[in-house]
């Protein structure tokens, strides 16, 4: 059931846009400096990527790592191989999901981005069995 939900708060967040304007705007009133907002629009001009994207990452790790915690094959190479090519395919299907959103897109370097998310999951993860296992 939580992997259906996050995956469905993936898709309600791909159905919005939210604008740079407004978003700097909102941030910037926020921030207790002077010229809170000038200052901030200059650096979401250069650092946005940064969070737009390491969200991206960081949504699909969760993803991973919910779909894995649900698997039934928990001691096997599917445990791993089964839940990335789900997080891949769903990073797909929500790209192209994207292209029929107004004012967004779909892209394969999106694509990538997530998948790459829930393969430093799957490397955790497998990291995380592989030192228990050593223990027990």
């Amino acid at each position: 059931m939580w992997p259906f939900l996050w995956a469905s708060s993936i898709f309600a967040t791909s159905c919005t846009v939210v604008g740079r304007a407004p978003f700097v705007k909102s941030v910037g009133h926020r921030l207790p400096i002077q010229n809170a907002t000038v200052r901030f629009d200059h650096f979401w001009d250069g650092y946005w990527w940064l969070f737009v994207k390491g969200w991206h990452a960081t949504e699909y790790a969760i993803l991973f790592a919910l779909i894995r915690w649900a698997w039934p094959l928990k001691q096997s190479a599917l445990s791993f191989l089964g839940p990335l090519a789900i997080c891949t395919a769903y990073a797909a299907t929500d790209e192209f999901h994207q292209t029929f959103v107004p004012l967004r897109g779909g892209n394969v370097r999106d694509v990538l981005i997530d998948t790459s998310g829930a393969v430093v999951a799957a490397g955790i993860s497998y990291l995380a069995q592989r030192r228990k296992m050593a223990t027990d």
